[in-house]
């Protein structure tokens, strides 16, 4: 999905005048995306064209081994992307660049059984918009 600059900016100012009038937590609100499909059908490539930055562990075998939930927060004071990798209530910062590495890791890791424990990776930026995945 891709925003005109004028649409993104509304979108802005209407989330951050939501967030003051009110005291309910406004992240139940915001858009939420489930992707399933098929063995290389493209969930990763599009999860990264929403993230704007490279987030997804792609191979020729199944890759995604556990569910994987992208948090988006819009911080229009972020200059450089911030990500927060979260596994098992531990939470560490991670730079861009290692991101994937750490995602073939964890799915390395399981040695090719499925999990339902999730990893949560949180990314604030001011080049995305509030959404989950």
């Amino acid at each position: 999905m891709i925003l005109s600059k004028p649409v993104f900016d509304a979108y802005v100012q209407l989330l951050n005048v939501a967030k003051d009038i009110t005291s309910v937590d406004i992240r139940k609100y915001l858009p939420k995306v489930v992707l399933t499909g098929v063995q290389n059908a493209g969930k990763s490539s599009f999860v990264e064209s929403c993230t704007k930055i490279p987030v997804a562990y792609v191979a020729d075998e199944t890759a995604t081994l556990c569910p994987v939930v992208y948090e988006l927060h819009f911080d229009h004071e972020a200059t450089d992307p911030q990500i927060l990798w979260t596994f098992q209530g531990a939470t560490r910062q991670l730079r861009m660049e290692e991101v994937v590495a750490e995602l073939e890791r964890h799915m390395q890791s399981l040695g090719g059984n499925v999990s339902s424990e999730e990893v949560v990776i949180s990314i604030r930026s001011r080049e995305i918009i509030d959404m989950y995945f």
